[in-house]
């Protein structure tokens, strides 16, 4: 990995960051700092004087605190950047308008981070500090400094990125062309032609949103009939939309992938045709609804206790109901040849054939057709929290998707964490650190709504995390 980006730096071409966060007017800052003022409320780590003294701790300096920006040499008039390349390779670019004092203030500090050493080449002046009594190639702190921006070290173990980063272009900034807000957030796909952008407009009452996502084709229908529309399940998290082809081909091999894993459980190496007829029967609205967490079944580092962890349900309209029953009777067929007969007919709050499967002990799939709804559950509240919203939800063509986060619900969910659950795999170890510092900031946060709307390369995204209001000052 380190000898292609060695060649790229001296064949003069700078490596491509993998993503980047631009605030193109440094003074949008202060609009950041509000936000994660009225943020640390609720999740202290968000405080922003920590925060900003992390990002520019070779200047001793809290980069969010643009007061303080004259005196390290820094111009309130520039622009910000911070990339991440690689290798967990990270760097903040600011805006300098004395480099002399940019220069003054890394000398003054940067030694109380390790052994310093300074180098002068192409009119660039850099500083890195190596941790004393350790492998010398552990940097602890460091800064490029150049006539009119600096690049200060912020991770990773390759100085030669301070450089590069002083000329490093964000990932496609193309992408972020028509979208809203004074923060801009970049990132690159899976291929040059896929990616991501969002727009952000931070404030003291919360954070307006927009994003677009790019996959070479659309996401959502442009002409949406979404049968979920209205659908409104008790749930933490609920996605639904209008699939586009493309996105229906997408769903249906995530939709195989997971099935993957639960039939390889049940010894059978391969998904069955059967299983493909229903997948093939998708005629685009389609919804999920995660309900919570239960680390009980879904505690492990393997696949299967993975897709039992989050506690979840899948619901599609299919295009012919009649067929549909017919595929899944054949279904339900071959899993009655099954050994131990994991297979059985169950009851559901609304009309349909409905069915179980027993996939480990205290492990159940659930699934059937309910009218001309397919669903698939791994979790019993999750499936009925799905199938009881069905009979009072309604079609809509007002937008190709929705994303509806419960902030209440999901703090609650986080809530049941223990520190034993903690204990049982690295996944729940994060799941809880999550728990214990954000719970309380997605309680604060209610309701937030997010829009999808079809656009010719992907979807774009719109929405609002809103903070309550202030309690007024007792008379």
């Amino acid at each position: 990995m380190l000898g292609p980006l060695l060649a790229l730096t001296l064949l003069g071409s700078t490596p491509t960051p993998r993503s980047a966060v631009i605030v193109p007017h440094a003074q949008s800052l202060a609009e950041a700092r509000a936000f994660l003022t009225s943020a640390s409320l609720y999740a202290p780590s968000l405080t922003p004087g920590p925060l900003g003294r992390s990002l520019g701790a070779p200047l001793a300096l809290d980069v969010l605190d643009l007061s303080a920006w004259a005196d390290a040499g820094l111009d309130v008039n520039g622009s910000v950047s911070m990339f991440s390349f690689s290798r967990s390779l990270a760097v903040v670019v600011v805006p300098v308008k004395d480099a002399n004092k940019v220069l003054e203030r890394a000398r003054a500090n940067l030694p109380s981070a390790g052994t310093v050493t300074e180098e002068k080449k192409g009119g660039i002046t850099t500083l890195i500090a190596r941790r004393p009594n350790r492998d010398a190639s552990e940097i602890a702190g460091g800064i490029a400094i150049g006539k009119k921006s600096a690049a200060i070290w912020f991770g990773g173990n390759d100085a030669s990125i301070l450089k590069a980063a002083l000329t490093a272009k964000p990932p496609n900034p193309e992408r972020a062309k028509g979208l809203a807000g004074s923060i801009q957030v970049l990132g690159e796909g899976t291929s040059p032609s896929t990616g991501f952008a969002l727009g952000l407009a931070p404030s003291a009452s919360g954070m307006n949103v927009e994003g677009r996502v790019d996959t070479g084709k659309p996401l959502v229908a442009e002409s949406p009939h979404d049968a979920f529309a209205k659908l409104a399940p008790a749930a933490a998290l609920m996605a639904h939309g209008t699939l586009s082809p493309s996105a229906l081909a997408i769903s249906r091999g995530q939709a195989e992938a997971q099935l993957k894993v639960v039939v390889s459980a049940l010894g059978i190496p391969v998904v069955p045709p059967q299983l493909d007829a229903l997948l093939s029967q998708f005629s685009g609205p389609a919804a999920l609804l995660i309900t919570g967490l239960d680390p009980d079944r879904g505690a492990g580092s393997t696949d299967l206790d993975r897709y039992f962890l989050v506690s979840h349900a899948y619901a599609a309209q299919v295009k012919d109901p009649a067929k549909t029953a017919a595929n899944l009777d054949a279904l339900t067929a071959l899993l009655g040849q099954l050994p131990n007969a994991p297979w059985q007919q169950t009851t559901a709050p609304v009309p349909g054939k409905h069915a179980l499967l027993r996939v480990r002990p205290g492990r159940v799939v659930w699934f059937g057709l309910a009218g001309d709804v397919l669903y698939a559950a791994n979790d019993a509240n999750a499936r009925d929290a799905l199938l009881n919203a069905l009979g009072t939800s309604g079609g809509s063509d007002v937008h190709g998707g929705q994303v509806v986060l419960d902030g209440v619900r999901t703090a609650q969910s986080l809530g049941h964490l223990s520190l034993l659950d903690a204990a049982r795999s690295t996944e729940m170890a994060a799941i809880f650190a999550l728990a214990l510092e954000a719970g309380p900031l997605f309680k604060a946060l209610g309701t937030s709504t997010f829009t999808v709307e079809a656009e010719p390369k992907g979807a774009k995204l719109k929405g609002a995390l809103t903070f309550p209001a202030a309690p007024k000052p007792a008379p």
